[in-house]
């Protein structure tokens, strides 16, 4: 007779199928929304909506901030995608309406989204990141 395999020793492959399958989906994740922020540097999402991540994959990438413009104040604002109450299936082009800037009342353009990043800014004044020609 074989041996039969212990329940630790299940439960240790248990445990290393499932780190593998996370460390793949988050490959996944971070791929998707490298494509993404290519597209959007490049301005092939800007004026119409493509394709855009969801909420759950930028999480999952641990891209947690999402850099907005405002067209019509010319502010670049962050958005920690972590603190939306939104469904975590919701498109980043989903956000847009309620993204648009309670500045420029009463009748605000369209946020425009620039890219997800690891990081906010270091300071509210300082962003990391300038538009290119095109956003405004």
């Amino acid at each position: 007779m074989g041996m039969r395999p212990g329940d630790k020793d299940i439960e240790q492959e248990i445990r290393e199928g499932e780190k593998l399958h996370e460390t793949a989906h988050r490959a996944l994740c971070v791929e998707a929304v490298t494509k993404w922020n290519a597209a959007m540097e490049r301005g092939a999402n800007r004026h119409k909506p493509g394709w855009s991540p969801m909420i759950s994959v930028a999480i999952a990438a641990r891209f947690y901030v999402l850099d907005v413009w405002c067209p019509g104040c010319r502010q670049m604002k962050q958005v920690d995608l972590r603190t939306l109450d939104r469904h975590p299936q919701t498109t980043l082009d989903g956000l847009i309406p309620a993204l648009s800037c309670q500045s420029c009342q009463p009748s605000p353009p369209l946020a425009q989204l620039v890219r997800l990043t690891q990081y906010e800014w270091e300071s509210p004044n300082k962003p990391a990141y300038t538009p290119k020609r095109g956003l405004w």
